[in-house]
């Protein structure tokens, strides 16, 4: 579940992250983690610092890397012990499971850590995690001693825990010879019930007969659900079922004794194992932050200390995960030359697409994580990011889309500063074209004006003027492939892209007429985005 992100210096509205599919990200990334606590580290990602985003980056890299040439790290057998840790510090005692899941724990850390030890001369990237695990030999090498592959406690390792055990085995037998003999005398044939023995209150008994009670001199310790089975504890192995009770109760002061101290030891270190649960956690997140930078084809991107976005070959992450043969990848620059995309373009034409690429591309620097795009890709670290994509309106308020992008537009208008990346997708559409158009030119002015970085879409004509008219405007168009109508999902630069809508609306089974009427009323109309072209490609050719 997402919410609103903020840190001193930054701040993503959680409607921002849904519109982006962040979660989708979130969580493909959680599901790549080997365990519960990589996965919780996956699930609460928090935005990372510049210095922090590039060593984690470089961390990513080298795992990646690392991964591909010899093999991921084993975390199996770590787990949240915070609960059980609690409670022995508390004074609790740990039963052998808990103990036995803390020895596995242990093991983790200290093959995870001989696991980076073997590579940190080449891989130094990783060098740190190596240096955070604690080893808790101590700690491991008791537990390993106190506990079988059962998860029983070692009789070997306690003698007198054996010798107790021992005594123990040795009365139960004598018990069960005398209980035997009995059995076999022909005298009480016809008062037992059976010719076996059970155990009754912790002691043993033999089953007789219910009018039979008188023939065996004893205590009655039970009666069967039908009446007709009397539980008896026999005078005769009194003594011995007394010493028995007593050699247990005597076991479990023993088992005590020593579930004791392991909790103790456990308590003792419980600074250390939580240290461990935080560095373990955080190496099974960054193992599956290296896998799924190969599942997007990602790299490292370079983090700039100015708000600028230069992508090579960008993708959308998830498409190029499920449809990694056809994916179409984009150069995408923005804040170097100018500081406003206005993209343009059919309406099939991948638009919405491209900008959560870019916006999902922010998002994951900001995490630390590597960009679906080439290496070489330069980004800042945008302390807001603001998007309006899609569908995304204000329906709880049952706003129309109009009124929802207002309002949508109106926050961004009063939060987008020099650091922040603002994203529109069809800007002020739903109401009057002149109107729209001139709303959408001057939100555009105010937003460029508080420096921010800036990528919409739009089919308005006057938008696309717009960088013929002002140097910090770009125009971008998606390209359409005109013989197959179909788009092409490629991005050209430098010029506005025309919408198609007859030529789209006459492959998706427009009738012929009513195509030959619209291209007859657009044609006595002055609305020519080819001359507007011409016109852009004269104001190039003047500027170079």
């Amino acid at each position: 579940m997402t919410e609103d992100l903020y840190t001193d210096d930054l701040h993503i509205p959680e409607r921002v992250l849904q519109v982006l599919e962040w979660p989708a990200i979130q969580a493909r990334l959680a599901s790549l983690c080997a365990t519960g606590p990589g996965r919780s580290y996956a699930e609460t990602l928090r935005p990372l610092d510049t210095r922090r985003i590039e060593q984690q980056l470089s961390k990513i890299s080298a795992m990646k890397e690392l991964i591909f040439q010899k093999e991921a790290p084993d975390f199996t057998g770590l787990f949240d012990l915070t609960a059980p840790l609690t409670r022995a510090e508390k004074g609790g005692l740990l039963s052998l499971e808990e103990l036995a899941g803390i020895r596995d724990f242990v093991a983790a850390g200290r093959r995870v850590k001989k696991y980076f030890k073997e590579h940190r001369e080449d891989f130094p990237a990783l060098d740190e995690q190596y240096r955070d695990i604690v080893p808790l030999d101590e700690l491991g090498d008791l537990l390993v001693s106190s506990l079988t592959e059962r998860n029983e406690l070692n009789d070997s390792f306690y003698p007198a825990l054996k010798a107790v055990k021992e005594k123990i085995y040795s009365v139960k037998k004598e018990i069960e010879r005398a209980l035997h003999r009995m059995m076999t005398r022909p005298d009480l044939d016809q008062v037992l019930q059976e010719k076996v023995f059970s155990m009754r209150n912790d002691r043993y008994v033999v089953l007789v007969k219910a009018g039979m009670k008188g023939k065996i001199r004893g205590t009655l310790h039970d009666v069967s659900a039908s009446g007709m089975t009397l539980y008896i504890e026999p005078d005769a192995i009194a003594d011995l079922n007394n010493t028995a009770v007593m050699l247990d109760k005597e076991l479990q002061a023993e088992t005590l004794a020593v579930l004791r101290a392991l909790t103790d030891r456990a308590a003792f270190h419980g600074s250390d194992l939580c240290a461990n649960l935080a560095s373990l956690s955080y190496g099974d997140f960054l193992t599956a932050a290296a896998r799924f930078s190969d599942l997007i084809k990602g790299n490292s991107q370079v983090v700039t200390g100015e708000p600028v976005m230069v992508l090579y070959r960008a993708r959308h992450p998830l498409i190029q995960i499920m449809d990694p043969e056809n994916i179409v990848a984009n150069d995408i620059e923005l804040g170097a030359k100018f500081r406003a995309l206005v993209i343009s373009g059919a309406n099939t034409g991948g638009k919405t697409v491209l900008l959560k690429t870019i916006g999902l591309c922010a998002v994951m620097t900001l995490f630390g994580l590597h960009i679906p795009a080439g290496p070489d890709s330069r980004i800042g670290r945008f302390t807001t990011v603001l998007a309006d994509i899609g569908d995304d309106q204000n329906l709880s308020q049952s706003l129309s889309t109009f009124s929802g992008q207002v309002t949508v537009i109106t926050d961004m208008l009063h939060r987008a500063d020099d650091r922040s990346l603002v994203i529109i997708d069809e800007i002020m559409v739903g109401t009057n074209p002149r109107q729209g158009a001139a709303l959408a030119q001057a939100i555009l002015e105010s937003l460029i004006n508080s420096g921010c970085l800036l990528v919409v879409t739009t089919h308005y004509p006057e938008l696309k003027e717009l960088a013929a008219l002002d140097a910090r405007f770009e125009n971008a168009s998606v390209s359409f492939d005109l013989e197959t109508l179909r788009p092409t999902f490629r991005l050209k630069a430098g010029l506005p892209g025309v919408s198609y809508a007859l030529e789209i609306a006459g492959n998706y089974g427009m009738d012929g007429a009513i195509i030959d009427r619209s291209r007859a009323l657009l044609n006595s109309r002055d609305i020519s985005v080819e001359a507007l072209i011409e016109k852009i490609q004269e104001h190039h050719k003047q500027m170079d």
